[in-house]
């Protein structure tokens, strides 16, 4: 059980200018995408989760929603807690089982995008993680919820983009902001609607020998985008330490 504060959407304020992602930086790291062999196990676990999700019901049962967030989770480093209950200082204990799986059949069905309220909701049974909760929604819904974690964090902000480069453990203050999370997959609907086909064409163009490639058919546009922006960033991961410190500010962010 965690603690529970009242949200409201005026109580969350992130800058809206935080998040930094263009059509261009897209395809110029898609003309130099490379699958990490590392990434693999990702790829071939990815159309199953699909298929799980694809064959719940109406509605899912808490059995599902613990089956999957586990099976989620073992994409992460992290281990993870549900809390199907909170605690309000006023009201004692309160059972959050029905509206988390209200709200995951209200994502399922293409209604109207989540808000924060119900975004913090599934927060806090989800391990009280905004990139657990995306992972869950998108397997939900990959036509409409992107991933959002550490890797995709430091691509697509302003903050990360810039410590990714300057220190060994970037900062990945704010990514669990529901608010932030919301500009990100707004800025991805963006991207999809205008300038995404040359992105996708570059993307199949550069998986077509690989030999997973029967499993990178048919992803969504978001699923295309944030796996090009998992890999940039963990190339860069990989080759930051071999820089001197003076160089960090001759790297274009």
């Amino acid at each position: 059980m965690i603690t529970f504060t009242q949200v409201t959407l005026s109580t969350i304020k992130i800058n809206m200018k935080q998040i930094n992602l263009t059509t261009e930086r897209l395809l110029k790291d898609a003309n130099i995408f490379v699958i990490d062999p590392s990434s693999e196990s990702y790829i071939n676990s990815y159309p199953a989760f699909l298929e799980y999700f694809r064959k719940i019901g109406e509605i899912m049962s808490e059995e599902q929603l613990f089956i999957s967030s586990h099976f989620i989770y073992g994409w992460m480093p992290t281990i993870l807690t549900l809390h199907t209950t909170i605690i309000d200082e006023e009201k004692g204990e309160i059972n959050i089982l029905n509206d988390v799986l209200r709200i995951l059949d209200k994502a399922r069905r293409e209604e109207e995008t989540l808000n924060v309220i119900e975004l913090n909701t599934l927060k806090r049974c989800i391990n009280n993680s905004m990139v657990g909760v995306s992972k869950m929604l998108h397997f939900t819904n990959p036509n409409k919820y992107p991933i959002w974690d550490s890797k995709v964090f430091r691509y697509a902000t302003k903050t990360g983009r810039v410590l990714l480069y300057v220190t060994e453990k970037a900062s990945t203050y704010g990514i669990d902001n529901p608010e932030l999370y919301l500009q990100y997959m707004n800025r991805l609907k963006a991207i999809s609607t205008s300038g995404y086909n040359e992105i996708e064409s570059v993307f199949k163009d550069k998986i077509k020998d690989h030999k997973l490639s029967d499993k990178l058919n048919d992803l969504s546009p978001y699923r295309v985008m944030e796996m090009i922006m998992f890999e940039s960033v963990k190339k860069i991961e990989s080759t930051r330490m071999d820089l001197p410190t003076q160089s960090y500010q001759m790297l274009s962010i």
